[in-house]
């Protein structure tokens, strides 16, 4: 019988396209702007980086070493504090591909220089690497989630709304709880750190959805 057909662990890899831990680039012509890259994984749940990959998924191969010093520069030099990584190479038919490994960080929130060269803080949502939000901001911040279970009225009214309805945005929440930002914040900061609600970072606001959790007798 003849053995059966074992698919390279690198296709395996790409098969399933980019996404929140799964980023492919075709090469590196900047240091600062994978430096983005690199903290977003820091600051949200970790990833992947495959260098030598096509968007589409197309393995290309690059030039390991030339990468793996972009990417050197890049964690140690553009991202505040430095984020961790680890590499590895793959080889594909004669082609070369660097895997670039960044885990969750202890440390973050991670920073890097956007297009004006002003430091922020990044996060991964979905296949998009996107600036934080005050929100997501706390969220880093907040390590453990808190002790007890007390709900204001206005958290109430929130749990209540999103019961009936899909997702509510940071503005809606004050508007139908008629509080003010800050409280809000501290709100949906505390519910999500609970495990209550589902943070859904857009390039516009930020969403947030009852967690599965929410619905436990």
């Amino acid at each position: 019988m003849a053995a059966r057909f074992e698919e390279h662990p690198l296709r395996r890899m790409i098969a399933g396209g980019e996404g929140l831990k799964l980023d492919f680039k075709k090469t590196i012509n900047s240091a600062k702007k994978i430096a983005r890259s690199l903290a977003a994984f820091a600051n949200t749940e970790g990833g992947r980086l495959l260098v030598g990959v096509h968007d589409s998924g197309r393995i290309t191969g690059a030039s390991v070493e030339e990468e793996a010093y972009m990417v050197e520069s890049a964690a140690h030099v553009f991202c505040t504090p430095p984020v961790m990584f680890f590499k590895d190479v793959h080889e594909y038919r004669g082609l070369s591909v660097l895997e670039v490994y960044v885990p969750k960080s202890e440390k973050r929130p991670h920073s890097a220089p956007g297009e004006d060269d002003v430091y922020r803080v990044y996060i991964r949502a979905h296949d998009q690497v996107l600036p934080a939000t005050r929100i997501t901001l706390e969220l880093m911040k907040s390590r453990t989630a808190p002790a007890g279970i007390f709900f204001t009225d206005a958290e109430k009214t929130l749990l209540e709304h999103l019961a009936r309805n899909p997702e509510i945005s940071l503005y809606e929440y004050e508007k139908i709880a008629r509080i003010p930002r800050k409280k809000a914040i501290h709100s949906l900061v505390k519910l999500t750190s609970m495990g209550l609600l589902v943070l859904r970072p857009t390039e516009k606001l930020d969403l947030f959805s009852l967690a599965e959790k929410a619905f436990e007798p």
